[in-house]
């Protein structure tokens, strides 16, 4: 998968390695367990790391 999926917050989407894009214009990479996918908004200081976008990077083979 390579396209962006748009987020708005709440339960992990997914179990696999993810990229992820945040509010501040940040992409990181990591497994999904590992980001806090709910959002605080943007009149907060912790929204700017709010996900906004992710797209699986590689599937597991579980």
């Amino acid at each position: 998968m390579t396209d962006w999926i748009e987020w708005k917050g709440g339960s992990r989407p997914t179990e696999y390695e993810v990229e992820v894009m945040l509010r501040n214009g940040v992409r990181s990479k990591n497994q999904s367990r590992c980001y806090d996918w709910r959002h605080f908004g943007t009149d907060v200081t912790d929204g700017d790391s709010d996900i906004i976008a992710y797209r699986i990077h590689k599937e597991s083979n579980h």
